[in-house]
């Protein structure tokens, strides 16, 4: 059921080899000011491998006994890094975040100049198809949460509502643990875990969300700052930058060229020489909803960065029922295949402010782009662009005649046996994301045999329905319309 998929944002949990129980890291990340940093990155540098806070920024990490480098990051703020000793018991780390200094000094913008934004961005929407294409193969384990609640209805059903056991301003979660594969160029292996869900909300594939991300050029039919014609939708305009876990990092505001729905706006932030997404902060708007995505990427291997925490919020109002909604996506335990076809990082060159090199490669349809992509010469963006291409349809090609032979499966999805069955033990074992009070109270409630058969038996009109549907109920119309306004994916 496609209603089902808002319910499953993207959070890796540990691999066996790592989960000890009764040891590791616990405690909350803060502001200076005292107050706490939700979804803030808990990040392991020696595993590769961490996990958000909730919504009251606090974390847990199970760990084996060992000496870890613990790395906080949340947009806005400048990272820390301390080191940890674990034993045989917890340690409380807490963390109190200062405010991100951004440096303009980097680059000298004088009056009438061209913005250093501007190149920023040709270079980074130049190696877009690069980062799509940089790993052959990837697995991750996936910890999936959405949390919302119904703060407005028609005055009209809120009785009827009440005595269905649906009260306004409480939460509705759903998670979800799965493993997931992906090969080039669209191969995808699933299977899920574990799952705990409201009411009959029994879905539980998460890897729609993983697939698409913005290196593509449309999110949702929403056009993403590093698509080839993202200069004729948005402004770019430089902010400054910052160090951040060895990288220089360009804060780029963006800023659509004119105001409405399918174009983001906010910010993107690009890792210098690199020109791959460091984290972002954009707001769209589908069918008068907001939409607010945030994502924090983290080196998962040299010059790879992946996503490690994701999260989108929703809110609105439609046919009376209004509400906010939560959906947390975090990647752990990744296991990766670079493609050897990429290893060559080019020297790139902005045709648009220095003059080209006499050695500079042109693209060529005559030589192999596995050839062209080899040479050391020196690109302007746009041949980069135009081989890479050229590259994809390669891959596609073969992808298809593989296919013809009976070669390549496009999807194997797994559902495990207990998937449904896991205790709240186990739950409470693998959860690296604490509940909420508001959320521990809505399992609670959800989990009354007489509301649930309360609901089975309602007469209420349609409405109503999508309104006690597991789904908070503006997400539920979306649904039931065939509109599907948050998919974000990697």
């Amino acid at each position: 059921m496609r209603r089902n998929y808002f319910f499953y944002l993207v959070l890796l949990f540990l691999s066996s080899s790592h989960l000890v129980q009764g040891q590791g890291i616990k405690g909350a990340v803060i502001t200076r000011d005292g107050e706490p940093l939700p979804f803030a990155s808990v990040y392991i540098r020696n595993l590769q491998d961490g996990v958000p806070t909730n919504e009251n920024g606090r974390y847990e990490f199970k760990l084996a006994p060992g000496l870890y480098d613990v790395v906080v990051q949340h947009l806005g703020y400048a990272s820390q890094i301390r080191t940890v000793e674990i034993k045989s018991d917890w340690v409380t780390l807490d963390f109190s975040l200062e405010p991100q200094v951004i440096n303009l000094s980097q680059v000298e913008v004088k009056a009438g100049a061209e913005d250093p934004a501007l190149t920023i961005m040709r270079k980074a929407i130049s190696k877009s198809t690069y980062h799509r294409l940089q790993l052959q193969r990837y697995a991750m384990t996936v910890y999936l949460k959405g949390s919302g609640q119904l703060t407005d209805a028609p005055f009209f059903l809120k009785k009827k509502l009440a005595e269905e056991g649906l009260k306004l301003n409480e939460a509705y979660t759903s998670e979800a643990v799965s493993r997931i594969t992906f090969t080039l160029p669209n191969k995808v292996e699933e299977k899920v875990i574990s799952i705990r869900t409201n009411g009959d909300n029994q879905g539980t594939s998460p890897a729609r969300y993983i697939q698409t991300s913005f290196y593509e050029g449309q999110v949702n039919e929403v056009v993403s700052p590093l698509s080839k014609s993202a200069f004729i939708y948005y402004q770019f305009t430089f902010q400054g930058s910052f160090f951040d876990q060895n990288v220089l990092v360009n804060k780029i505001k963006v800023t659509p060229r004119s105001r409405g729905e399918r174009v983001f706006e906010g910010y993107i932030y690009i890792i210098d020489d690199l020109w791959a997404i460091h984290s972002l902060n954009l707001r769209t708007s589908v069918l008068g909803f907001q939409v607010h995505i945030r994502q924090n990427y983290s080196p998962i291997a040299p010059n790879v960065w992946m996503p490690l925490t994701q999260q989108y919020t929703f809110g609105g109002k439609v046919f009376g029922f209004a509400g906010q909604f939560n959906y947390y996506v975090s990647t752990r335990d990744y296991d990766i295949k670079l493609n050897p076809d990429l290893s060559h990082k080019p020297e790139l060159v902005d045709e648009k402010i220095q003059q080209a090199p006499i050695n500079t490669q042109k693209f060529s349809k005559s030589v192999s782009s596995l050839e062209q992509l080899a040479s050391e010469q020196p690109k302007t963006q746009k041949e980069y662009r135009k081989l890479l291409n050229q590259y994809e349809k390669e891959v596609i090609q073969q992808r298809q005649e593989d296919e013809k032979k009976g070669v390549v499966s496009e999807r194997n999805y797994v559902v495990d046996t207990l998937a449904r069955k896991r205790d709240l033990a186990y739950w409470d074992s693998i959860r690296p994301v604490p509940l909420s009070l508001n959320e521990i109270e809505g399992y609670k409630r959800d989990d009354s045999l007489a509301i649930i058969e309360a609901a089975k038996k309602s007469e209420v009109d349609s409405i109503a329905k999508k309104a006690r549907s597991p789904l908070p109920p503006a997400v539920a119309y979306f649904i039931a319309s065939g509109i599907d306004p948050l998919r974000v994916e990697r």
